[in-house]
């Protein structure tokens, strides 16, 4: 795997030992993306890095046209780094003591052993991401019709002792990238 970091301040996020990185594909990125860093930075006082990984459990992997793409948007002040990073565990090893900043429907998915080789891979990854002392810092997000917040989700107890919810009240974006994408077809 290879990380490699975009910042137009010139800063290692390897040596930044205090950040949060707010992972996603960007397809668009949107207010809701820039709000949560705000908030996430807010909330933790820490440095908020997007990360975009190319390769992904659930999706394609990223030609380099969608890559550069992607990477030419507006991160504001923001850091963006470009990994071959798919899951939290390889995040985590990567990047020890980071605060991931996600919304409910990705640590549902963090949770799901579906997305693992079984029960025991499922807590062997969360067990990782502990080990790096890192953490997940959980948005709202709308699932199934409805805006979902962490006390809401049925996650397991090793990965909830993990995680800090940010509440309504604090965020709330019925924003996405999906959305958007369909809207710009019509």
């Amino acid at each position: 795997s290879w990380v490699s970091c975009i910042d137009s301040n010139s800063k290692s996020i390897a040596s930044s030992g205090e950040r949060c990185l707010l992972p996603g594909s960007f397809n668009p990125l949107h207010q809701g993306h820039l709000e949560m860093a705000s908030v996430a930075a807010r909330k933790t006082g820490k440095n908020v890095w997007f990360e975009l990984s190319v390769t992904n459990v659930e999706k394609q992997s990223l030609s380099m046209d969608a890559v550069e793409a992607r990477a030419s948007q507006n991160f504001l002040h923001h850091g963006l780094v470009i990994s071959r990073l798919p899951t939290f565990a390889a995040k985590a090893v990567a990047f020890p003591g980071s605060t991931f900043v996600v919304g409910a429907d990705t640590i549902t998915r963090v949770d799901s052993v579906r997305f693992y080789q079984g029960l025991s891979s499922r807590r062997d990854a969360i067990a990782e991401i502990a080990d790096h002392a890192c953490k997940f810092l959980v948005f709202g997000r709308g699932m199934n019709g409805k805006f979902q917040i962490l006390e809401n989700l049925k996650i397991g107890s090793d990965l909830s002792r993990l995680c800090e919810a940010v509440e309504e009240d604090e965020f709330r974006s019925d924003l996405s990238s999906t959305k958007l994408r369909l809207s710009m077809k019509d």
